[in-house]
């Protein structure tokens, strides 16, 4: 007889399940655009939305390739004019910023901070799977509509991400690469 002890984990999965377990209220908007990570929970609040849909059938199933990796989508257009004809994208997923692949939304936020080139290139895969979208925004212009914007939407802060490497709860984070704290209001 042999006592073996044997240390139990959960399934970890590409598109989190459950708020407060492996799923985390993240986003970071740029430019009016919102980003969030692909769950079931956000899933669920747009549960008469076939794009939403469409994504968790797509994604959901597949286990976690590495800690901290999401699919990363952009949710929905905040309407101002530094977005100008982008407002009816919804439900497509990121491939790429500044032709960078990204991993998570932290690491979008991160990149979009660090960003100095003129202009904030988004690249999507088309729901459609044939071929990729492309949103090329002026990095001054959304930076400047930023606080529009949030004020507009009543939102405190333009990003809150898990900084420690995709886990832990969510903070607020600047974008424009400022020192400024979030509104408080």
């Amino acid at each position: 007889e042999m006592d073996v002890q044997v240390d139990l984990q959960p399934d970890r999965w590409l598109v989190p399940r459950i708020d407060g377990y492996d799923a985390a209220p993240e986003y970071a908007i740029i430019g009016g655009l919102v980003f969030v990570p692909l769950s079931h929970p956000w899933a669920e609040l747009k549960f008469n939305d076939k794009g939403a849909r469409a994504l968790i059938q797509r994604h959901a199933g597949y286990t976690l390739p590495e800690e901290g990796r999401q699919v990363v989508i952009l949710s929905k257009v905040l309407a101002h004019p530094c977005n100008a004809g982008f407002h009816p994208l919804s439900n497509i997923v990121l491939d790429t910023f500044n032709s960078v692949p990204i991993r998570n939304v932290a690491h979008l936020a991160q990149a979009v901070s660090s960003c100095d080139a003129p202009a904030l290139i988004f690249e999507f895969h088309r729901a459609s799977g044939d071929g990729k979208e492309l949103v090329v925004l002026d990095r001054a212009e959304c930076f400047a509509a930023e606080p529009e914007v949030l004020a507009q939407h009543l939102i405190a802060s333009p990003c809150m991400v898990c900084r420690d490497g995709g886990t832990g709860e969510p903070q607020p984070q600047a974008l424009n690469g400022s020192s400024r704290e979030p509104r408080a209001d």
